[in-house]
């Protein structure tokens, strides 16, 4: 007897690394408005989806605001959680993004495996 495969769902992850240095101060309002723009258009997508938020500045060139969270959950920014600050290392925050986002979908990949690769359809 063949087993029915269950129905596959749209998934999808978004990583933003978001610059919060002080040269973004002059564009605050705008960062906020584009992010927020983006994080309505995404939440009224079909499909799951999850997000993660890095912002950056040289006293915290990597702090995770949200970590592959469901995408509805995400809050709006605001004056209080993004407040530009500091100098800028960007290319270590993209550089450590990049391995982040590498392990955590390797970990996904381990915890989806069926225990039993044996092939058959039994």
């Amino acid at each position: 007897m063949k087993k029915d495969k269950p129905e596959k769902t749209d998934k999808t992850h978004i990583s933003i690394i978001l610059d919060r240095t002080g040269s973004m101060e002059s564009i605050m309002g705008d960062t906020i408005g584009v992010f927020n723009a983006f994080l309505k258009e995404q939440k009224a997508q079909p499909g799951e989806a999850t997000l993660t938020l890095v912002q950056f500045d040289s006293q915290d060139p990597y702090e995770v605001i949200h970590r592959m969270k469901p995408i509805k959950e995400i809050p709006e920014l605001d004056g209080r959680t993004y407040v530009p600050r500091a100098s800028t290392p960007l290319l270590d925050a993209i550089g450590r993004g990049i391995n982040d986002l590498g392990k955590q979908l390797s970990d996904i990949k381990k915890k989806d495996r069926p225990e039993n690769c044996s092939g058959s359809n039994h």
